[in-house]
């Protein structure tokens, strides 16, 4: 049996390469921690079944992926991994299709030897197992292919010679799947053989260099393991079903699977790459395949019912992976990206290909040997004709007039009856809800109404105590509990008094010999609908009528408590919140009461369908005994003319005879005419039941005009509830559609505050670190200021010593004559000047430090400030061009569409970029 599956996608995100942290490109990419959510830029999102960050390990890619998918194989389901992605992502690193054959399990082998290790070890448990319980061993086949799609050319890499045209492409017109004629099947036995005929195709890869890839893969590369298993499979014995003891038959059963590696090439623009010649071709090529396979996933993604169509054949990529894409495979998606600012549009790109792939769905089926699915189909139509045939000869089934399959109507009945106590059961569990909330508002009102009456008493005592409300409440709860056991014996002697009637009014109706009762509306179904029909009629009339305060609280009995209650709410302002409550009950009874009726004119629609139905049956009924009864009247009234005119052609015979007429001859007249008034006799007694039952019929007929009526009049009702129930199906549409849009508004608002949010973490960490600079500039200035003061004083001391020894000449000339010799007094001058240039010497020197240091920063900041507003430049004429272009199909306005909003995206990252830069040279300068 077939089953939806919708194609799992996985992001991996590779580390930077060496050339990106060169060029120091920023990280753009962010994994939300417990989530499989990724975050490009500043707050774009997706959401997929997994995603890897830049650590992950191979291993744990496979485990979570592809485990699976292998141990599928073995049931008979078809697998497909697909590798997605911009060129240089890490595509065929992740799939293992590079050149090294040699089999060693370490951490940096891709997902095809781990697929290879884990089928074969699968294999041999699966041997092992068998043998242990004492079966035939299972046999496996498996065939290994490898082609590539190399300029929508398909080339088999396992042939000895390279003949681009050898290969064609069928579909098998019973099953659906498509298959390659032509292509070379090399059958292994190990996972060694497996990773030497990856090898061998490998080398014939074509790949190429570019300006983003070293060793750049120019073609689609299909690695294809075709698995066929024999095996003993145990089915339960069908002449045994029925006994407890079932046996068990055991008979080989036939599986087959096909298991592709895709690793796709990259994507790749050629203002990038700098492809030129047969490179530029390839690309090209490349891109044109990518495209038509976008255009598959958005058709297969799209709602049911929109896509009209899926462009299968517009190129042969999506050609070979129709079965992958909506067809009859498990599908894993793993879109590699990169994690660089420099490739954002591309990565962007890639996020949104690898987003519209999650909504494809596919049917899987396992694929069992013809002669196994045959014994399957045939196993299972015996199981449903054994039920069938039980049914039967239980009388559930009958066959009526014309050879029609019928029910009989005890089961009609039960049906109906179980419809009845389905919507019972509903409506029964919606009232006591509202039942346990109404008791417990009820005991809280009386509580506080006994508890105002004791307060009124006891006003010289201080009040009523809690010791003295307990007692108090637990009286009016087994109050309340006893009321409620009233209340369903009540309902109990009615259900059983309605019981009663139900089965005299169906022994009434147990002779069907008579027509009028067999034609009559007495049946039980008819009964039990009028039933129903009366009860809903009043129930409807029930809910219609306005609630008031009295109802609230009990019974008509308690009209003096509940108007005493309702004055002590009027009296006490602190009762707001049982008016709340109050609120909270009528939304919820509404609630309830729209449910209940959509119910009751569901089941009243199949209720009064079955009526009309039974009141069909019976008018047909009716015309063929009218036609029989009409058939025999005119043949009794035959048969009463034929032996009149008979007795009066004997009277008159024997009339004409002569006078002498002897004794004999008038036994014989009146024996004659004794016969024929016996038979007159008798044939009066049959016409007079013929017009008795020409009565009957006229009787009949009057009441065939009023079923006629009823007919009607229930046709006009079920008109007008269908009416209404499609009004009710448009009010709770309408009221999910006001929801959806409610939570979209308030996920809009969310996002939008989040974003609030971390634009002011950005302007708060900007703020700290300008705060941060200033308190060390202000640090240094003080610092600075205050050895200019220490110098300053120094400096003063020393001019009032000079003043004092400036005396006269003498002494001057002394003075200068000693600091004119400074080799003498080297040691002494060399001290002065050290003490006097001390305090000037070490914020210098850190000076100009921090000034190299800052030039280099502003030489960096003001070199990525030119890339990104060159880049921003670049961005802004590339979205004037795409506006300016038009598509001349859906498909390309949707393309254009999606590089116009990734554009977008990457101007708004640049522009954010830009502003951080702004912020810190600002900064800086200060």
């Amino acid at each position: 049996m077939a089953t939806e599956n919708s194609v799992r996608v996985a992001v991996r995100i590779r580390p930077q390469s060496a050339k990106e942290k060169a060029e120091k490109a920023c990280v753009c990419t962010s994994v939300v921690p417990g989530v499989p959510q990724v975050v490009i830029g500043n707050d774009r999102a997706f959401t997929y079944d997994h995603v890897f960050d830049i650590d992950t390990a191979q291993e744990t890619i496979y485990e979570q992926c592809v485990n699976n998918l292998v141990s599928g194989t073995f049931s008979g389901y078809n697998a497909t991994v697909l590798a997605y992605g911009q060129t240089g992502s890490g595509k065929t690193y992740t799939m293992g299709t590079s050149f090294e054959s040699t089999y060693v399990m370490d951490h940096t082998i891709g997902i095809i030897p781990r697929a290879a290790s884990h089928l074969f070890c699968e294999m041999k448990q699966r041997e092992r197992d068998a043998q242990g319980k004492g079966q035939m061993k299972p046999t496996f086949d498996v065939l290994a292919q490898f082609i590539e799609l190399y300029n929508e050319e398909i080339i088999d890499l396992l042939a000895e010679e390279r003949k681009p045209n050898s290969i064609k492409i069928h579909e098998d017109t019973i099953n659906g799947e498509i298959y390659l004629k032509g292509v070379t099947q090399v059958q292994v036995y190990t996972a060694q053989e497996i990773m030497d005929v990856l090898k061998n195709g490998s080398l014939k890869r074509t790949t190429a260099e570019t300006n983003m890839n070293q060793a750049s893969s120019r073609s689609h590369a299909i690695f294809s393991l075709l698995i066929k298993q024999k095996k003993m499979a145990s089915i339960e014995n069908v002449e045994s079903m029925e006994d407890d003891g079932a046996e068990e038959i055991k008979e080989v059963e036939v599986l087959s699977a096909k298991f592709h590696f895709v690793d796709l090439a990259g994507s790749e623009r050629l203002k990038r790459t700098g492809a030129t010649g047969d490179r530029q071709k390839e690309g090209i090529s490349i891109n044109c395949g990518l495209l038509a396979l976008g255009n598959v996933i958005s058709a297969l993604g799209q709602a049911k019912g929109k896509a009209a169509h899926v462009p299968y054949r517009d190129s042969k990529l999506t050609r070979l992976l129709q079965d992958s894409l909506g067809g009859n495979s498990c599908t894993l998606m793993i879109a590699c990206a990169s994690p660089s600012d420099i490739d954002f549009v591309e990565t962007l790109n890639t996020l949104n290909y690898a987003n519209r792939a999650k909504n494809i769905k596919n049917r899987i089926v396992a694929n069992q040997g013809k002669s196994s699915s045959l014994t399957s189909e045939l196993r299972a139509r015996i199981v449903a004709l054994e039920e069938e045939l039980k049914e039967y000869k239980q009388g559930k089934r009958l066959v009526g007039e014309h050879g029609k399959e019928t029910f009989n109507d005890q089961y009609l009945e039960n049906v109906s009856l179980n419809n009845e106590n389905q919507r019972l059961r509903t409506q029964v569990k919606a009232l006591s809800s509202t039942i346990e909330v109404m008791k417990a508002h009820a005991i809280q009102l009386q509580q506080k109404f006994a508890t105002a009456k004791l307060s009124e008493m006891d006003d010289c005592d201080g009040g009523a105590s809690a010791i003295e409300m307990n007692p108090l409440r637990s009286c009016i709860e087994e109050m309340e509990t006893m009321r409620t056991q009233l209340i369903e014996a009540r309902a109990t002697i009615d259900e059983l008094r309605k019981q009663s009637n139900r089965y005299k009014a169906m022994a009434a109706s147990g002779n069907y010999a008579s027509p009028s009762r067999s034609l009559g509306l007495s049946t039980p179904l008819i009964k039990a609908a009028k039933r129903d029909i009366r009860k809903q009629k009043k129930l409807l009339a029930q809910m219609t009528e306005p609630r008031t305060g009295n109802n609230i609280v009990g019974d008509a009995d308690n009209n003096t408590a509940s108007t005493t209650i309702v004055t002590c709410n009027t009296q006490n302002s602190d009762m707001s919140t049982s008016d709340e409550e109050s609120e909270n009950y009528q939304t919820c009874k509404e609630y309830i009461r729209t449910c209940n009726d959509f119910v009751i004119m569901q089941e009243e629609i199949c209720i009064r369908e079955q009526l009309i139905e039974e009141l069909e049956h019976k008018e047909r009924h009716l015309a063929q005994m009218r036609k029989d009864y009409e058939h025999k009247l005119q043949e009794l009234t035959e048969r009463i003319t034929a032996i009149e005119a008979e007795r009066d052609k004997v009277i008159a015979d024997i009339a004409a005879k002569p006078d002498g007429r002897t004794k004999q001859a008038e036994e014989k007249i009146q024996r004659i005419r004794e016969d024929y008034e016996n038979k007159l006799n008798t044939l009066r007694s049959e016409s007079k039941k013929v017009k008795g039952v020409e009565r009957e019929y006229a009787r009949l007929q009057v009441q065939h005009n009023k079923c006629q009526e009823e007919i009607r009049k229930y046709q006009t009702e079920i008109a007008d509830m269908k009416r209404t129930k499609v009004e009710v199906m448009k009010k709770l549409k309408e009221e999910s559609k006001r929801a959806r849009m409610a939570e979209r508004e308030n996920m809009k608002k969310v996002a939008s505050l989040e974003k609030i949010a971390r634009q002011h973490e950005n302007q708060i960490r900007q703020l700290k670190n300008y705060a941060a600079n200033k308190d060390d500039i202000i640090k240094r200035k003080n610092e600075e200021c205050k050895k200019l003061r220490e110098k300053q004083k120094e400096a003063k001391k020393g001019l009032k010593r000079r003043s004092r020894s400036h005396t006269n000449a003498t002494a001057n000339n002394h003075h200068a004559r000693a600091l004119s010799i400074p080799v003498k007094h080297r040691g002494e001058t060399f001290f002065d000047r050290t003490f006097l240039m001390s305090p000037l010497s070490s914020p210098d020197e850190n000076q100009f430090i921090d000034d190299g240091k800052n030039e280099s920063r502003k030489q960096e900041m003001d070199d990525k400030m030119h890339r990104l507003i060159k880049e921003r430049s670049d961005l802004r004429s590339d979205l004037l061009k795409l506006y300016a272009q038009a598509g001349t199909s859906p498909e390309e306005e949707m393309a254009i569409n999606e590089q116009r909003d990734s554009t977008k995206v990457k101007l708004d990252y640049i522009q954010s970029e830009i502003r951080n830069l702004q912020s810190e040279m600002t900064d800086l300068n200060y």
